[in-house]
């Protein structure tokens, strides 16, 4: 049986995430991240299975025949983001969903392109993410006996902002 671990809205045409909703793997995670980025064939119409690294599925095609590869190649780039797409810019691929607040195949899972979205590395969050982990352990788990569920979305361009003041009004994506 296959186990979903996170649900995210995905804006084909753009090839980015709009947002991504999780819990909190409570657990204190010892395995590393895999830091191996995948695509998602089914988004392509590739394939029922759900991920595969890109430069395995295209290595795996190189032996059928090279338009075939080029092909499959085009077809995932159509629907989605990959790696092709991060190289020679300025950007990290960033996670909505942080691998850091997850675990096992959960953590796995959270390496999808379907998942990243282009982040000035900067912005890294890292010690952030592992604050707001302890505290929302913490507090939802241990004191309310809940678990965390969150939600984290992309900036979509300079148009959209999150809204501080009470007249700011709420902008839709189109």
């Amino acid at each position: 049986m296959e186990k979903h671990h996170f649900a995210t809205f995905y804006d084909e045409r753009s090839r980015i995430p709009v947002w991504s909703a999780y819990t909190i793997d409570e657990g204190n995670c010892t395995d590393t991240a895999s830091e191996t980025w995948k695509v998602e064939l089914q988004l392509a119409g590739l394939s029922e299975a759900n991920m595969e690294m890109e430069g395995k599925l295209l290595q795996d095609m190189k032996q059928k025949n090279r338009k075939e590869n080029q092909s499959i190649k085009e077809k995932l780039k159509e629907k989605q983001a990959i790696n092709e797409d991060y190289e020679r810019t300025h950007y990290d691929r960033g996670h909505l969903n942080p691998n850091s607040f997850q675990c096992g195949q959960g953590r796995i899972a959270t390496f999808t392109l379907t998942n990243a979205v282009p982040m000035n590395p900067c912005f890294n969050w890292y010690e952030l993410e592992r604050n707001l982990k302890t505290q929302l352990t913490n507090s939802c788990e241990k004191n309310q006996k809940g678990k965390p569920f969150l939600e984290t979305g992309a900036v979509p361009n300079e148009k959209y902002k999150i809204p501080i003041k009470k007249d700011d009004k709420q902008r839709n994506i189109n």
